[in-house]
């Protein structure tokens, strides 16, 4: 589950790191908590290279990956053993790297963000 002070490392070749989530865009009143497939809003607290300044900048991400296992219709379940986050554009739903590191899970194809789907190497 993703709520508000959480850490994700940085699943594309964006130039962020690790980033931390400032907000979770849920409906729920009392529990802001989201997961797998999900838009949230982070802020970039490490970064990889020093040609970009992008270090405090608000970003949306979606969430590739939880340590939480997902449970699948055919009985299977499926876990990761870090939280992945995948930088996109302010609701364009835009990848802002251009590949995507590791493997996805196929429920973020629910997402409605078929071009960050599509730069996956494999889905699982």
């Amino acid at each position: 589950m993703i709520k508000k002070e959480t850490k994700m490392t940085v699943a594309d070749n964006s130039d962020a790191r690790l980033v931390l989530c400032i907000h979770a865009n849920t409906k729920r009143a009392r529990y802001k908590k989201t997961s797998l497939a999900n838009f949230v809003k982070v802020t970039i607290k490490r970064k990889v290279s020093r040609r970009n300044n992008i270090k405090k900048r608000v970003n949306w991400c979606l969430i590739g990956a939880t340590p939480r296992r997902i449970a699948r219709l055919s009985g299977e379940s499926i876990r990761f053993s870090k939280t992945k986050a995948l930088l996109v554009d302010d609701k364009k739903k835009k990848s802002m790297g251009s590949l995507i590191k590791g493997v996805l899970p196929r429920e973020v194809r629910a997402a409605d963000a078929s071009e960050v789907v599509s730069r996956a190497r494999r889905l699982v």
